[in-house]
C-alpha cells in the first residue's frame, strides 16, 4: 500500500523495518560478528559440516562430488585456435573500489583506478612489443575490447585478465560467452 510497506516487506527476512532504520540514523548492528562461529554453530549445510558430497547437489540431479570441467575455447579443448588466438581470456577479476560496473564515473575512485586495464604477463609482452599503459586490444571469438596494458609477473604467460565493469570499447562481456558452469 506505500513505499514504507514494500521496503518493510523486502526486508523482513533480515529482521529489519523503515521504523527500525529511522531510530537509528547512526546505524546499528543486524547481527553480532564473532570470530569462528563455525565452531559452535556449524555451516549453513544440511550436515552443518564442510561438505564435499553434496546430498544437496545429487537431490537436484548434479554430480554430488566438484568436478574441474575444462572450458571448450581452452587450448586443450580446441588447439586449432591456438595460433589465432594463442592466450586465455579471464574476466572476473574484481578492483576493490568497484561494485562491478557501478561508481566507475566517481572522481576520488578514478584517481585509483583510472582507465580500463588488462593484465599480460612481462615476458609475453615483452614478446609482442607490449609496453606498460600502451592501448591494446583484446580479440575473442565474439567480439573486441579496448584496454590499457598493465604488465605483470603476477599473472601466468598463457593468461591475459581483463577487468571487467568499464562501458563501451572497453566492456569486458563483448569478449565472453555464456555461463560454462554447468550448474549455473
Amino acid at each position: 500500500k506505500s513505499i514504507e510497506e514494500a521496503i518493510d516487506w523486502e526486508l523482513e527476512p533480515a529482521g529489519v523495518t523503515v521504523q527500525r532504520m529511522r531510530g537509528s540514523p547512526g546505524g546499528f548492528r543486524l547481527f553480532e560478528w564473532s570470530p569462528k562461529r563455525y565452531v559452535k554453530t556449524g555451516f549453513n549445510t544440511p550436515s552443518k559440516q564442510v561438505e564435499i558430497y553434496s546430498e544437496r547437489m545429487k537431490g537436484l540431479g548434479y554430480d554430488p562430488m566438484p568436478a574441474y570441467y575444462e572450458s571448450k575455447e581452452t587450448p586443450l579443448k580446441r588447439p586449432d585456435l591456438v595460433k589465432e588466438y594463442p592466450l586465455i581470456l579471464t574476466t572476473g577479476a574484481r578492483v576493490r573500489q568497484y561494485n562491478h560496473s557501478e561508481f566507475r564515473a566517481c572522481p576520488s575512485l578514478l584517481l585509483r583506478d583510472p582507465k580500463p586495464r588488462v593484465e599480460i604477463n612481462t615476458e609475453i609482452a615483452k614478446s609482442l612489443a607490449i609496453k606498460r599503459d600502451d592501448v591494446v586490444w583484446v580479440e575473442t571469438l565474439r567480439g573486441r575490447a579496448k584496454f590499457s596494458a598493465d604488465v605483470t609477473d603476477d599473472i601466468d604467460p598463457r593468461v591475459v585478465e581483463a577487468k571487467h565493469g568499464w562501458p563501451a570499447e572497453a566492456n569486458a562481456n563483448i569478449l565472453t560467452d555464456h555461463a560454462q558452469d554447468p550448474v549455473s
